[in-house]
């Protein structure tokens, strides 16, 4: 008999860790493209939404806004740095271009004037509609007050005015901010 079990448990043990050699994928920088990770969790101040950024690791990432008491999900392409008003209303987050153009431009070596711009995007909670605003730098949300601040680059194709009088030339200003009741 045990002459018998030896030869088993030796072929048995080759067999298994044959089969452990060959599942095992090799890493390379094919793989790590592919990795993804979890950022800017948030939830309601009412525990009603969560939201949270999927981000690969070279490509556009994913906003998930998730009803807490159903599951249901809605998604927005490209979009990160998510946040919820305090009255829990509002998602307000910023949608990233393209990551190939974003690249793209930088492989170019483009000036950062000419590089492709963020949108705002906020997002009324329960209807999933969502509004969008080109061009958007950044964006501040007030702490106790349905307000929300974002910073729109200036116009550089604005002229100054007519009046010939001053020769003192003021610099356009590099931003303009704008204030918006959220309602």
């Amino acid at each position: 008999m045990k002459k018998f079990l030896l030869p088993v448990i030796i072929i048995c043990t080759i067999l298994s860790a044959s089969a452990q050699k060959d599942s095992k994928k090799p890493l390379d920088h094919s793989v790590y493209d592919g990795w993804q990770s979890v950022t800017g969790e948030r939830i309601t101040n009412d525990g009603k939404w969560i939201l949270y950024v999927v981000k690969p690791q070279a490509s556009d990432a994913d906003l998930v806004i998730t009803n807490a008491t159903n599951s249901s999900k809605f998604h927005i392409s490209r979009a990160d740095t998510a946040r919820f008003t305090y009255d829990s209303k509002y998602a307000i987050s910023l949608i990233r271009p393209f990551y190939k153009d974003t690249r793209e431009a930088k492989i170019k070596k483009k000036k950062p004037a000419d590089f492709p711009k963020d949108t705002l995007g906020i997002v009324t909670l329960g209807t999933n509609a969502v509004e969008k605003v080109p061009a958007v730098r950044s964006f501040k949300i007030a702490e106790k007050a349905p307000v929300l601040a974002y910073l729109i680059p200036a116009d550089s194709s604005r002229k100054p005015g007519a009046d010939t009088t001053k020769k003192v030339n003021t610099p356009a200003p590099a931003a303009e901010l704008t204030l918006r009741q959220l309602v």
